[in-house]
């Protein structure tokens, strides 16, 4: 556990992580288009972290959030393929 962090994203991460993870990880109909989420990032809406074990990432969660930020809605929650089920970390 000493190499895992937890981060917030910033755009450039968030459009890598996108092309690579997201569109593997939701069907096409399920799927935000990447500008609406780099639109509402740079409005203050939209907050996405990475979780990270020494570099490698191994999840990540996108929020929208509320005017106030006193509220968040989860928009998407993934792990890794390879970090998925009971027994990937064993």
């Amino acid at each position: 556990m000493a190499g895992e962090i937890v981060e917030k994203l910033e755009l450039d991460e968030l459009k890598r992580i996108y092309r690579e993870h997201v569109r593997e990880d939701f069907p096409r109909s399920e799927r935000r288009p990447f500008s609406s989420m780099k639109r509402m990032t740079k409005a203050g809406k939209y907050a996405c972290y990475g979780y990270y074990d020494n570099g490698s990432l191994l999840a990540y969660a996108c929020y929208i959030l509320t005017e106030n930020g006193m509220y968040a809605l989860l928009d998407y929650f993934a792990v890794v393929p390879g970090l998925r089920g009971p027994w990937s970390r064993q």
